[in-house]
């Protein structure tokens, strides 16, 4: 048997060994180890054989740099495949600016100061005011000689009526709709906020007081009655919301209102350019005109009546930290006064018969003790 230490004998293994790492390129790890467990015997000798033919040595050196490099990639992918992939932080979207999302009417109001919009009470409610008014036995007067109005009468609401409720609800359909024309433009909302409107970017909005501007019944009947172009004026700070709320309406009265469009040119040093267009609308049962009072709202007028009625409720809205003018120099609770100091209604004299009758007989009460 031969020497497994000759010459031969180690000459004819390294040639096999070579050969096989040849071929296979020793990509597969499984033959690597099965190779050096073959040799493992002889690993020394080997060892000293392959020093002694520099040929063979310099040939399989490189061939083992290339293997051991592979090797190591290969393990490295293995290691990536067995580990746990790293915890990846989720970003948080960011909160989007809630004027990229306005709707049309919100849009509308906050260009031009005004909006107008049909069916604002639900049926039940409407039938609810119209019976509240009708039982009110209101004592209609002549509006004060200061407005801009032309033979109008009216006469304000009691505070505690049917009527004043419905619209100071703050579930209401007519104060969310407020809270919704006049949330901050650009304000940043976050939709998980669901608080009635106190945040998330919209204005805390209530029913004035009506001590300063009470809540009025404004009627068209008399031929002539109309209202000439105008800004409502300014009573807090910040401005007040109007709302003109149609009850009845008969008449061939027209409602017409300025809508600015300014357009600034490109290039063109800054030149602005602002268009006029003209809206006008017959104001019809249960809608509502909500205008910004001041320069920020729309002009607007009513035309002279020729025929019919159109009978109105007048409100106002402010922010809940709003400030009233007490030292005004121009006044109205809308539709106004054009100079003046501001006084509690514009139909001084009128209001519920009842509560007239009342108090004359409380005076009575007086004397008599």
């Amino acid at each position: 048997m031969a020497n497994v230490y000759s010459p031969l004998y180690l000459f004819v293994r390294i040639t096999i060994i070579i050969i096989i790492i040849t071929v296979t390129e020793g990509t597969s790890t499984t033959a690597r180890n099965t190779i050096l467990a073959a040799t493992d015997d002889n690993a020394r000798p080997i060892a000293t054989f392959i020093s002694s033919t520099s040929h063979i040595t310099t040939a399989d050196s490189s061939s083992s740099i290339l293997q051991s490099t592979k090797t190591q990639q290969l393990l490295q992918l293995q290691q990536q495949q067995q580990d746990p992939p790293p915890s990846w932080t989720i970003p948080i979207p960011q909160r989007q600016y809630h004027d990229q999302h306005l709707q049309p009417h919100v849009k509308q109001f906050q260009r031009h100061g005004i909006f107008y919009k049909t069916s604002i009470l639900s049926k039940e409610e409407f039938q609810m005011v119209q019976d509240d008014i009708s039982s009110l036995n209101l004592h209609l007067v002549q509006e004060t000689s200061s407005s801009v109005a032309r033979h109008r009468i009216g006469a304000p609401l009691p505070s505690d009526c049917k009527t004043v409720q419905i619209f100071s609800n703050p579930n209401g359909r007519m104060m969310k709709l407020v809270n919704e024309l006049v949330q901050q433009h650009g304000y940043l909302k976050d939709d998980t906020d669901d608080n009635d409107g106190e945040s998330g970017g919209f204005h805390s909005i209530k029913l004035a007081s009506c001590d300063n501007v009470p809540v009025e019944i404004r009627v068209y009947q008399q031929k002539g009655a109309g209202m000439e172009l105008h800004h409502d004026d300014v009573l807090f700070s910040p401005e007040q919301i109007e709302v003109v709320f149609t009850l009845e309406n008969s008449s061939d009265c027209i409602t017409k209102w300025e809508e600015l469009e300014i357009e600034k040119e490109e290039g063109g040093g800054g030149h602005v350019t602002t268009n006029t267009s003209w809206k006008h609308v017959e104001t019809e049962a249960n809608s509502a005109i909500i205008l910004r009072a001041g320069p920020k709202g729309a002009r607007h007028s009513v035309s002279s009546l020729k025929y019919g009625k159109r009978m109105i409720i007048k409100l106002v809205f402010v922010e809940q930290d709003a400030v009233f003018l007490e030292k005004a120099a121009t006044g109205g609770g809308g539709g106004g006064r054009k100079t003046g100091r501001v006084i509690s209604s514009q139909f001084a004299g009128g209001g519920n018969k009842n509560s007239k009758k009342k108090k004359k007989q409380k005076k009575k009460i007086n004397r008599s003790k």
